[in-house]
């Protein structure tokens, strides 16, 4: 982490696990909701599906808008999360 983001970013981010309906987690790291630990772009926030990249509009901007609502300082969280679940109950297409 600390290669990737820098040192000041380590200290800025907490472990996440959610466990959504037993067979889906979310699980990574995300900025604490503490004045300071946000960025002023989006360009650090990395989705994960089963460990392989995905891009998620809708989710990046539910996270982005629930971290406004803690944090009125910077915009974006930095997050790194991995969503789990079972391969038959999501289309990649």
């Amino acid at each position: 982490l600390t290669s990737i983001f820098g040192a000041k970013q380590k200290d800025a981010v907490m472990d996440v696990r959610l466990e959504c309906g037993g067979d889906v987690v979310v699980e990574g790291l995300i900025s604490k909701a503490t004045s300071g630990t946000g960025l002023s772009t989006s360009d650090r926030q990395f989705l994960y599906l089963n460990k392989r990249p995905v891009d998620v509009p809708k989710l990046s901007k539910v996270l982005n808008e629930v971290y406004k609502g803690f944090n009125t300082g910077s915009a974006y969280p930095i997050f790194v999360l991995n969503v789990s679940m079972p391969f038959d109950r999501y289309d990649v297409n």
